[in-house]
């Protein structure tokens, strides 16, 4: 014979079950979720540290630029000037 207190004690705590099931479909879920955004993460850090490396590398080979730019000028001036000394030296002394 069936016990009727058994049916309404099965009723009476069956949201609670369905409830404590969800809870573990909705725990494991989390859980997929935490470790997809941990190697978001991971991967995001590995993407900013190559656009630092970047950055970086773009700021140096400006500075290059603008050093070997500096330098191309000095050299000529250097030359300009070194080719004028040599014309005045041979109008100097073709007047001699």
């Amino acid at each position: 014979m069936e016990d009727p207190h058994e049916k309404v004690q099965s009723a009476i705590l069956s949201p609670y079950t369905n409830n404590t099931i969800k809870q573990d479909l909705l725990n494991e879920s989390l859980q997929i979720l935490n470790a997809s955004l941990l190697e978001a993460s991971k991967d995001n850090n590995q993407v900013q540290l190559v656009s630092q490396m970047w950055e970086n590398y773009q700021v140096n080979a400006g500075l290059n630029f603008n050093v070997m730019e500096e330098r191309k000028k000095e050299l000529m001036k250097d030359h300009q000037g070194s080719n004028e000394d040599d014309h005045q030296g041979n109008t100097e002394d073709t007047l001699s």
